[in-house]
């Protein structure tokens, strides 16, 4: 039933008319199990990136569009070359082969003399794709038993290689070869995989207390994807996905991401550095680290810390006079009304700004500006798309506020004042 199923799909995709986003035909080289498909199967190809390497390829199965490395499909233009592939890997579909000797050696030729291409590690999987008609493999004039097979590593690579040191098996029969990875053994990578991996960003905003909530977030950081074998790095303005195939061990605590361009070295218990190539082909590292407490219960207590903020302002007089500045309200909830604010308008307020809106805190004072400013309030008016910005404080029974210019805020820390500063004073 499960062959059946592949069939009705190859013949769905055949039958189909093609379809504008359809750039080609990807041939699975290798089965992937998360996604129910075997060698042989043939998945529309909507995208190909040179820079992830990788493909956006149609599953129809799921309806869903799903991002494949490059080496595990072998991709056609025509459905004339996807069926003569197809017939080739046919025999051997199902064959997968264990490596019997470390430094086995896979050749660009079927030849014991042709130049060498990759060399094999103890106890690798690899790919069976064709068997060819090679030379045979003499020793002490002797041929050796074993035929040379075309095959692919777990990253890629392809070439030709003999079969007396290749264990090889079906995998409907065998379906867990067990390779000697250093997930199994290596304490220090297993303790590494369990954690979790935030920007190191967050550790120092939580090291001084000061918490951007448009910058901490809980989606973002390193994350391995065991399960699905895609590790994911999203942080600000990157977010990017590794599809691999195991993780193998370098040198001075590296691990390499084998099928794709990441690689982490674990530099403290706690520290790590992630690097990779980024959307633009260029080398890139970025480096995450664990936290003591919860992400969540840090954002709470953020959130709560600033809305304590303004209900104290709004309890403070709720409502604020100015004769030069108009007449402000500030609600518990953050919602404002500012009346009367003409000395104001056009210059620091655009003259569309309507007279209602809310209050948000987003940026801090500097330490220096935290002397005479308890916080930064940001007023959202209405029918305006950003915000306008004052440091603010409490003064008896009154509130004092400074308008920033937003060029004077850099990584949500209001740095300097105005050159010209723009006081605000409003009483009870």
């Amino acid at each position: 039933m499960k062959s059946l199923k592949y069939v009705m799909l190859f013949l769905y995709i055949l039958s189909t008319s093609a379809c504008s986003k359809v750039i080609g035909y990807g041939v699975v080289n290798w089965s992937i199990p998360e996604y129910n498909l075997i060698a042989g199967d043939v998945l529309p190809i909507l995208v190909k990136s040179n820079v992830s390497k990788s493909y956006i390829v149609h599953l129809d199965t799921e309806n869903q569009e799903k991002e494949i490395p490059l080496w595990q499909l072998t991709f056609f233009k025509t459905k004339k070359e996807v069926e003569q592939f197809r017939t080739k890997i046919a025999e051997n579909a199902f064959m997968y082969a264990q490596v019997l000797q470390d430094g086995l050696p896979m050749r660009i030729q079927p030849e014991n003399t042709s130049k060498q291409v990759y060399r094999l590690r103890e106890n690798q999987i690899v790919k069976i794709l064709w068997k060819g008609d090679g030379v045979p493999v003499l020793r002490n004039g002797e041929p050796l038993p074993g035929d040379w097979y075309m095959i692919m590593t777990d990253d890629g690579a392809d070439g030709w290689c003999f079969s007396l040191n290749l264990r090889i098996y079906d995998e409907r029969e065998e379906e867990t070869i067990v390779e000697e990875t250093e997930i199994d053994n290596d304490n220090l990578l297993n303790d590494i995989l369990a954690k979790q991996w935030y920007p190191e960003s967050y550790s120092k905003m939580i090291a001084i207390n000061r918490i951007d909530l448009e910058r901490i977030l809980p989606d973002h950081g390193f994350f391995p994807g065991l399960k699905n074998k895609v590790a994911r790095l999203k942080v600000q303005e990157t977010d990017l996905s590794f599809p691999y195939r195991r993780i193998s061990k370098g040198e001075a605590n590296v691990y390499n991401f084998e099928g794709s361009n990441l690689s982490i070295q674990v530099r403290s218990a706690n520290r790590i550095a992630v690097q990779f190539t980024d959307a633009k082909g260029m080398p890139d590292v970025e480096y995450f680290v664990t936290i003591d407490s919860s992400l969540e219960s840090i954002i709470e207590t953020e959130n709560e810390r600033r809305n304590k903020l303004i209900t104290a302002l709004s309890d403070a007089g709720r409502t604020f006079h100015s004769a030069s500045y108009g007449t402000l309200t500030i609600e518990p909830t953050g919602s404002f009304t500012w009346t009367g604010y003409k000395a104001l308008s056009g210059k620091i307020i655009p003259s569309k700004a309507q007279e209602h809106g809310t209050i948000k805190i987003r940026f801090f004072p500097s330490p220096t500006l935290s002397s005479q400013y308890e916080t930064v309030l940001s007023f959202y008016f209405e029918n305006l798309d950003d915000s306008i910005d004052f440091l603010a404080c409490r003064i008896n029974d009154g509130l004092q506020l400074e308008y920033v210019n937003k060029t004077n805020i850099s990584e949500s820390v209001v740095q300097k004042r105005n050159a010209q500063p723009t006081v605000l004073f409003f009483g009870k």
